[in-house]
């Protein structure tokens, strides 16, 4: 690989920066039978964190490992869906768990094609299937339950249940967990500790019993030396103050940061250093490509939105949106207004709540409304 700083997909050991700490703590919990919740803001890693666990050859050896992505889900119907995907996603090429695939389409009800090789299983099921959410997950743990190793499996983006309008639902996941006990969890979260402590102290005893770890962000210290040998192997060299700077820009953020030093290192020439002027035509070119994004998402607000989000985006991060000294500062309609239109954008994902209050969830966004705007 040309370029050490990955983006997107996990590669191996050799491009993850630091956690060997929580990675200690995360492999012990597993060898314990521990479930596990994994917390953090938003963009620090989590899910690289527990592929870089799952990628080590001696879990590798003794547990099998499944990651799912409730991320992207809506309802205990999509979950559902996304569970039995990512099962057969794993283990489909596993000629051990060949039959036990197969009994699991039977009792699904789904119909399955044998590849040409007679040892893969090809299932037909689409989201439009799911009718039964509980049972299918019920299945999908029974199976996980009865295949040879132990098995270890993450749910990342696990606060979206939390938005499920199915309530009962997401309970009886709950329950459904802590029936099949032999099934290691590990639940990824993104949000602040206290939403998150209400949310699954609602959903059962399996969530609040569970070991706790939270993910801050890289040490400066720690990510900056990985930054530094880095680009020394390749005969580039990054001053402390320009990663300082991005460091800060993005408060830490392994996500932005991961991708403001895959372009830095690209347009630093061997032998050369990057400048203050490399760093400058890197941000800018991110934010050019995703331009078009976030016109067509500023559209979108109302007036009353685009007014606070314009407002966070000036004070990056906002303690209190609705108290009267911001709203008198930034010359808003009313407190009321402002308590609408952060529910409403909180929804939306344009803004996020953290440790520091209240910002807006796309940093490069938030650039984009700075240069633009203000």
């Amino acid at each position: 690989m040309l370029n050490p700083f990955v983006v997107g997909a996990y590669v191996s050991e050799k491009y993850f920066c630091g956690r060997s700490k929580e990675m200690g703590i995360l492999q012990k919990c597993i060898r314990e039978d521990k479930n596990v919740v994994l917390y953090s803001e938003r963009r620090l890693g989590k899910s690289h964190l527990i592929k870089r666990v799952f990628h080590e050859a001696q879990l590798q050896e003794e547990f099998e490992c499944l990651c799912v992505d409730a991320g992207v889900c809506g309802s205990l119907k999509e979950f559902a869906f996304v569970l039995i995907n990512g099962i057969f996603r794993s283990l489909i090429r596993d000629r051990g768990n060949f039959e036990k695939l197969a009994g699991l389409c039977r009792r699904l009800g789904l119909s399955m094609t044998i590849g040409p090789s007679s040892e893969v299983i090809l299932p037909s099921f689409s989201l439009g299937w799911i009718r039964e959410p509980e049972k299918v997950i019920e299945e999908a743990f029974s199976f996980l339950e009865g295949i040879d190793k132990k098995v270890v499996l993450a749910i990342d983006g696990f606060e979206k249940l939390a938005s499920f309008r199915e309530a009962e639902g997401a309970r009886t996941l709950g329950n459904i967990v802590e029936s099949h006990s032999s099934v290691r969890m590990i639940f990824s979260l993104s949000g602040p500790q206290g939403d998150f402590e209400w949310f699954l102290g609602n959903l059962g005893a399996v969530f609040r019993n569970a070991e706790r770890i939270h993910l801050a962000p890289i040490e400066f210290s720690e990510y900056f030396c990985f930054a530094r040998n880095k680009f020394q192997e390749a005969g580039k060299r990054i001053p402390a103050e320009i990663f300082r700077s991005v460091y800060s820009k993005f408060f830490g953020g392994t996500g932005p940061i991961q991708l403001v030093l895959n372009r830095l290192f690209s347009e630093t020439p061997k032998n050369g250093s990057v400048t203050t002027e490399i760093l400058d035509t890197v941000i800018e070119a991110i934010v050019d490509e995703y331009a078009v994004f976030y016109k067509e998402a500023l559209s979108r607000l109302s007036f009353n939105q685009k007014c606070l989000v314009f407002a966070v985006a000036k004070d990056g991060a906002v303690e209190n949106p609705s108290s009267s000294e911001f709203v008198n500062r930034h010359s808003l309609a009313s407190v009321s207004s402002v308590q609408s239109s952060a529910r409403a954008l909180l929804e939306q994902g344009i803004l996020h709540k953290d440790a520091c209050g209240i910002r807006i969830d796309d940093d490069f966004f938030c650039e984009w409304l700075r240069r633009g705007y203000f």
